[in-house]
């Protein structure tokens, strides 16, 4: 019987009732799965797309890689969505879940832990709980202990030195990896599939004949991230961290030398080399290899003879030098990425002492970033486009099916397929019907009364976004999220709102963890959160709870990306060098990336509102540029996502209020 059979009939206890596009993605997986190929399948919310694919992919009797981007997903379809289909498919079939290894306790370093003064720093109470769950869970996932814990990060798996661990047999990531290994289904986060891929294909899944890629809006970013290197000032400390148990030392300037070469590059950007940076990244360099120099002395550097010695001929024991190499491991990948940074950063000068251009396949740039309270720099290294280096992994599979609920662009999967190095041509392209009825349900709201964001009119956009948005809080009792571009805006916003007296609803912003802010939100009836990307997609509030998502600006990307500048230039540079006058190719440029990102988080966002069938709400932007047709793109935008389109506030709010009523 064929997967569209199974979920035609509700008599078969699969599907309550009958989804066509549901059927026709099942059609579609089944059809890829047994011919091999590719497919990018956009179904909306709704579909039932995890039932689409899992019930083929059951049926196929194939070796299948699911990947996903959150691990919320991971577990549903791990503890919920599998178990039901495999019982009522009467499947005798074994499937597991797999992540990174960091994501697993490891055993020997709880007890080195335990065994440590530094316990006494934490509540006794929380360790003693966290003892007793790691001494009885068969696997050790972190994600399934019940709690955070703050010392999390001295428990989890590192060095991992194999047989020579006293905790081998008991080892939660080891049953974990030995399930996936022979297991028909498994469950992955794309972190995870990256790697593998970056590594060849099957270097950590084990062989596998097919990749389903749900959520796969998300996945260029953690192919990129598998390819990406980078230098920050935590390296050091983390490297005498990993061979503090040993008597190899790590150079003492190493950390002066990281310090200096980060110091030197501009807060964030593109990086222009001079003599100084250069100065300062050899520094690095010869201090990494005093330490790789040791390693070779010691026999424990993978890539030497000696590390093939006899452990006999060592004076350390068998644990001591497995633990020793399983460290090495962990700072060889450290060091080598170190290495490749730099390499990047095209260390040449030309005689007059002006830098060079930087290597093509690559971008090099500054970071700050944010921990805990604390700014620090990075230098990172990462592939200007990542489908050249993912694209050949991906086809040497030969099955590969990609599905979310936002994947095409324009009515296209153009701009998807070149993120990941595919051909449009060579993949099969599903745009799925709309599950529900969006012109009887919802609007999309667009305002012609708010100033346009430029940087010298800051003041007066905000304020005209919160006179809009009070008006819409007003109507709606609340029941909103509002979507910002930027932390801000988030602030001025709620700075502004807070301003308002005799409010009939309750702000509050993101801070931190958005769970937090979506807990809150879902527990009070009159909440208005404001939040940044994390809240853009991922967001499930079924029903009127929610009843209004306000955009206050199209999410375009950051102009002063140093990645996405990389990408436009070369973009742009092609195209003149193939004759097209520069300001054509600039235009072009921006319809091929930043009209395409926008799109794709636009219709993220805006696919907060709808989750079930008896959903109903508003979508209100805020953004003046996609009003009627003061843009080019307006209508582009638009049309992107299939709420009908309203400029009546007062309609607005009148339906709004109608929601709030039943709410």
């Amino acid at each position: 019987m064929s997967a569209a059979e199974w979920l035609s009939d509700p008599a078969k206890g699969i599907a309550k009732t009958v989804r066509p596009a549901q059927v026709r993605m099942a059609t579609v997986v089944e059809q890829v799965l047994t011919d091999k190929g590719f497919a990018m399948i956009e179904a909306g919310t709704g579909t039932g797309k995890s039932f689409a694919y899992l019930v083929p992919a059951i049926l196929s009797g194939k070796r299948i890689i699911v990947s996903t981007a959150k691990k919320t997903l991971q577990k549903q379809l791990r503890d919920k969505d599998l178990p039901f289909l495999l019982k009522a498919l009467g499947a005798d079939i074994q499937v597991a879940s797999l992540k990174g290894k960091n994501n697993y306790l490891c055993k020997m370093r709880l007890e080195d832990f335990l065994s440590s003064s530094g316990v006494y720093n934490f509540n006794q109470h929380e360790v003693s709980d966290f003892h007793e769950w790691a001494m009885q869970d068969m696997f050790g996932d972190l994600d399934d202990y019940k709690h955070n814990v703050d010392f999390a990060s001295q428990v989890r798996v590192s060095e991992c030195v194999g047989t020579k661990c006293d905790h081998f047999d008991e080892c939660g990531y080891r049953r974990a990896k030995t399930q996936a290994a022979t297991s028909k289904i498994v469950i992955v986060n794309h972190a995870l599939l990256a790697y593998d891929l970056y590594m060849g294909g099957g270097k950590i899944l084990g062989e596998y004949d097919a990749v389903v890629i749900d959520e796969a809006h998300q996945v260029s970013k953690y192919f990129r991230e598998a390819y990406t290197c980078r230098i920050h000032n935590k390296q050091p400390d983390a490297l005498k961290k990993l061979l503090e148990s040993t008597d190899l030392l790590v150079p003492e300037t190493l950390e002066q030398s990281v310090s200096n070469f980060l110091n030197r590059l501009p807060d964030r950007g593109r990086v222009f080399q001079n003599n100084i940076v250069v100065e300062n990244a050899m520094a690095v360099i010869r201090d990494l290899a005093r330490l790789k120099q040791q390693f070779i002395n010691e026999g424990v550097w993978s890539d030497t003879a000696a590390s093939e010695a006899d452990d006999a001929t060592s004076s350390r024991s068998p644990k001591e030098l497995s633990r020793l190499r399983a460290a090495v491991s962990v700072t060889q990948r450290m060091l080598q990425a170190c290495e490749v940074c730099i390499d990047k950063l095209d260390l040449k000068l030309n005689e007059h002492g002006e830098e060079l251009p930087a290597p093509q396949d690559y971008v090099t740039y500054a970071e700050t970033r944010q921990s805990n309270g604390h700014q620090h720099k990075e230098f990172v290294a990462t592939p200007i486009e990542i489908g050249p280096f993912v694209g050949p992994a991906i086809k040497r599979l030969e099955t590969a099916i990609l599905t979310s609920a936002t994947l095409s662009t324009g009515g296209t999967f153009d701009y998807v397929c070149r993120d990941v190095g595919l051909k449009a041509a060579d993949v099969q392209q599903e745009i799925l019907p709309q599950p529900f009825d969006y012109r009887k349900n919802s609007c999309l709201f667009i305002s012609d009364k708010t100033v346009e964001y430029k940087r010298d009119v800051r003041e007066q956009y905000w304020q005209s976004c919160t006179d809009v948005m009070h008006e819409l809080f007003t109507a709606s009792k609340g029941g909103a999220f509002v979507l910002c571009a930027s932390y801000e805006d988030m602030n001025a916003f709620f700075e502004r709102l807070n301003m308002i007296q005799s409010k009939g609803y309750q702000i509050r912003t993101q801070s931190g963890n958005s769970d937090l802010l979506v807990d809150w939100f879902k527990a009070t009836p009159n909440a208005v959160a404001l939040g940044v990307k994390s809240i853009w997609e991922g967001v499930d509030v079924p029903g009127l709870g929610l009843r209004l998502v306000v955009i206050p600006r199209m999410p375009f990307p950051n102009p002063d990306d140093p990645v996405f500048t990389a990408r436009k230039d070369r973009f742009v540079k092609n195209k003149v060098s193939r004759g097209a006058e520069q300001r054509i190719a600039e235009i072009n440029a921006w319809q091929h990336y930043d009209l395409q990102e926008a799109i794709m988080d636009f219709k993220q966002g805006a696919g907060r509102l709808i989750r079930r069938e008896t959903d109903m709400g508003v979508v209100a932007v805020l953004d003046r540029r996609i009003y009627a047709n003061i843009k080019k793109y307006a209508n582009t935008i638009r049309s992107s996502i299939p709420h009908p389109t309203t400029y009546d506030i007062e309609a607005t709010k009148t339906l709004l209020r109608v929601l709030a009523a039943k709410a």
